[in-house]
């Protein structure tokens, strides 16, 4: 059946994603010290969008604006959350009793006190975090998000520590020491993780369910970044790449031979079940079939979501079109552009920063695992599956590409199948918009269970 997530009217769009102003005002208002609260857009400087919270207190309470915002944190995804909340006597209005926009106050994102750095990287970094920031000065112990910081400045503060250092750290490592002294501790103990590691950890939260995301045929996960808004406070979000990403390692030879594989590297992360997992296109069939070899293991999985995945309708021992190299490498830059700057023309996001940073032997094993993933799909005969699958189905034709009915699965499926229908193509269903409305359905699915 076809799922609408959402309403269209009063809604605003910042960094890519609409939102819905009157549900942050109503979540903000919800706040047993909170009398009145509005939520408005500002663009203090020019081309950064950012929501803006302002709330008045009930009579006799004195709440902490930080604290109201850590209480919006906790009840919105991470792309509702206001990147500042300000405490106010009274909300002004206008002559006719309508809130006077022009004279809401501009938040003050300087951190009030914090610790000086201590060593030569963390001094560093505080210049880092303050350039990007557009701050005067960034505490040791401040936090990158609590002064303002989203994900496209993040994306701008790691090329430009990459730049700085030659440290070739993912967006994950920001997400995971969000302050000067936690990643300089990262820099100093000579951490490699980054965008080409077999696990992406792209948010971790203790004491929420975990969700699973297996990589499209490229091989990379980088895509599943643009669910990371609907995680916060509902699930924890990895994506497994491909191993043969790394040209020095032996690619899988099979979906089967794949499947135990990430099975595996899974369960060091999560020992047991429930498990819940996420595939794209070809990374369903792959999501499939851990879900079938979970079963036979006497393990339960909640939920498998496939994004626009089908099986063939029959095996060939011909393998399917492989892009060309230059095409791997457009594409890449298409995913960048899409997860790190959805408005192309804003300058927070440029091409030629991503193609200094992925070398010759990166763009080799996204090439060979496309040839090697589309060859194993080719040749791939999906095992039955007892439970039951969550399809997203993208409603919109795209040239030249294969489509597939739900019915395609309905011999691999002994359980339900649900179907959600997200108004796109099968290439942009990470895209910005279409991921939103599947990050909604997931944090639904996902975040109201318990592991």
């Amino acid at each position: 059946r076809r799922e609408f997530v959402g309403r269209v009217d009063d809604q605003v769009k910042v960094r890519g994603f609409r939102i819905e102003l009157g549900e942050v005002e109503a979540a903000l208002a919800s706040h047993p010290q909170v009398a009145r609260a509005a939520v408005v857009v500002r663009e203090d400087r020019p081309g950064d969008r950012r929501l803006t919270g302002y709330a008045v207190p009930t009579a006799g309470s004195r709440p902490v604006a930080a604290e109201l915002r850590e209480f919006l944190a906790g009840v919105l995804p991470e792309h509702m959350v206001p990147s500042a909340v300000i405490v106010l006597e009274r909300l002004p209005l206008t002559a006719n009793g309508k809130l006077d926009r022009k004279a809401l106050p501009a938040p003050d994102y300087t951190p009030a006190s914090g610790r000086a750095p201590a060593t030569p990287t963390e001094e560093l970094l505080c210049g880092l975090f303050a350039q990007v920031l557009g701050l005067p000065h960034v505490p040791a112990d401040a936090d990158f998000f609590a002064l303002g910081g989203h994900s496209l400045l993040a994306m701008r503060l790691m090329g430009r520590l990459r730049a700085e250092t030659g440290a070739r750290l993912g967006m994950q490592a920001l997400f995971q020491a969000p302050s000067p002294a936690r990643l300089a501790r990262l820099l100093d103990d000579g951490e490699s993780s980054h965008d080409f590691d077999a696990v992406l950890a792209i948010r971790s939260e203790p004491d929420t369910p975990k969700l699973f995301c297996v990589h499209p045929a490229s091989g990379i996960g980088w895509a599943y970044q643009a669910l990371a808004g609907h995680a916060v406070g509902s699930f924890s979000l990895y994506a497994l790449q491909a191993r043969g990403l790394d040209v020095s390692r032996e690619a899988a030879a099979s979906v089967e031979e794949m499947a135990d594989d990430y099975v595996a590297t899974m369960r060091s992360i999560q020992p047991s079940g429930p498990y819940n997992l996420l595939g794209w296109s070809f990374g369903g069939l792959v999501a499939h079939t851990m879900a079938a070899r979970l079963e036979a293991m006497g393990e339960r999985v909640d939920r498998l979501f496939l994004l626009d995945a089908y099986p063939l309708e029959r095996q060939s021992t011909e393998p399917l079109w492989c892009p060309s190299r230059r095409e791997v490498v457009e594409d890449l830059l298409r995913v960048a552009r899409n997860q790190y700057d959805p408005v192309a023309d804003d300058g927070l996001w440029r091409p030629p920063l991503l193609e200094t940073e992925v070398g010759e032997e990166h763009v080799d094993g996204i090439y060979r695992a496309y040839q090697t993933n589309l060859d194993m799909m080719a040749r791939h005969a999906p095992p039955v599956l007892k439970g039951d699958i969550i399809l997203v189905r993208a409603v919109i034709p795209e040239a030249d590409a294969r489509t597939g009915d739900p019915l395609d699965w309905r011999q691999y499926v002994e359980g339900d199948i649900r179907i959600v229908d997200i108004d796109c193509t099968h290439s942009e269903m990470l895209d910005t918009a279409a991921a939103n409305e599947i990050g909604t359905v997931v944090a639904r699915d996902v975040g109201a269970r318990e592991t």
